[in-house]
């Protein structure tokens, strides 16, 4: 299983290149825009954290990854809900296989 979503930061600049999310049955991998970099977390080690954004108080969601919160992006609550799915899926998935 590999199920790949982008998604655009709460912050985002206009023309910034949306955050890329590959889920498989063991990791999510991050992948970051300018400069190119790409992060990975075990599923277990993902964290999903509601919090108001800005000064709208947007509706946000803190998506944090590896042992030790080594990256974190903000996103969209109907993004993070959605993202959060698909991990639920591959854990069920993995499971399925052991």
């Amino acid at each position: 299983m590999l199920e790949t979503r982008e998604y655009r930061p709460v912050a985002a600049l206009d023309g910034a290149a949306p955050v890329k999310f590959k889920v498989t049955l063991q990791s999510l991998f991050v992948e970051f825009g300018q400069p190119y970099v790409k992060l990975s977390s075990a599923l277990g080690h993902v964290r999903f954290e509601r919090q108001p954004f800005g000064l709208q108080r947007l509706q946000a969601v803190r998506v944090t990854g590896g042992a030790s919160g080594l990256w974190e992006v903000t996103l969209m609550q109907e993004d993070a809900a959605e993202l959060q799915g698909v991990i639920d899926q591959a854990v069920k998935a993995a499971a399925g296989l052991a």
